[in-house]
């Protein structure tokens, strides 16, 4: 789903394959700044054979 669209803002270790593997998926939109940003951020949390994991994605307008 979100997976292939979503750029990683953060190197933290998931990659935007990753999301597709979390159980429990929780995004949360930020709102931008400015109205002009050609980009929607979304915070993703999620349960991991590892633990929780979150990180900051990004998605081009265009394309959500």
């Amino acid at each position: 789903m979100l997976g292939s669209l979503a750029t990683p803002v953060i190197a933290n270790g998931i990659s935007s394959a990753e999301l597709e593997k979390f159980e429990d998926l929780r995004l949360i939109k930020i709102d931008p700044i400015f109205d002009s940003t050609p980009y929607g951020f979304f915070i993703a949390v999620g349960a991991t054979e590892e633990g929780i994991k979150a990180t900051l994605f990004y998605v081009e307008q265009s394309k959500r």
